[in-house]
């Protein structure tokens, strides 16, 4: 995004917020930033409290980011019971592959920072059974495990190893 002080290599930066780890993302996340934002989700999580990953600033993301994510939000539905949510723009390419692969049928989510702190601590923010951003927001239900639909598009996820498979 020209004109963006956030854009360029990725980076991340990390407040609290109401008793919730907000992690902001900003400008492009791919396979050579995947390491270090697996070392800081992974420290953020093993603490305990509930994390937010913020994407909304993000010009970039690639597959193996997606993985980094799933990830995180496994292992914190294995450490606390818990699940990592997803605050997310409308728009753009990051919400294009979101929506390519499925990834928001896997993870609990928003548009509004609010709410997706409110989903990471376990507050219920939704009258609505139908809404799908909550379908797989208690790690119950999915026993630590990813729960969902398959992903379709340029990449999958295998629920077994929350991993990211490049399709041929």
């Amino acid at each position: 995004m020209a004109g963006n002080e956030h854009s360029g290599v990725g980076h991340a930066r990390v407040e609290e917020q109401e008793g919730a780890v907000v992690v902001r993302l900003y400008g492009e996340h791919d396979i050579a930033t995947t390491e270090a934002l697996q070392g800081l989700l992974e420290r953020l999580v093993r603490d305990t409290k509930p994390v937010v990953v913020s994407i909304v600033d993000v010009d970039f993301m690639d597959c193996a980011s997606l993985g980094v994510l799933a990830k995180a939000d496994t292992l914190a539905s294995r450490l606390h019971r818990r699940r990592v949510v997803l605050h997310h723009a409308t728009s753009g390419s990051v919400r294009r592959l979101l929506e390519a692969t499925a990834f928001l049928e896997r993870i609990p989510h928003s548009r509004d920072l609010a709410e997706a702190i409110a989903l990471a601590a376990g507050r219920h923010v939704s009258p609505d059974p139908n809404d799908v951003r909550l379908a797989n927001a208690g790690p119950a239900a999915s026993g630590g495990r990813l729960v969902g639909p398959g992903l379709h598009g340029p990449c999958h996820f295998t629920p077994k190893h929350s991993s990211v498979r490049h399709r041929s």
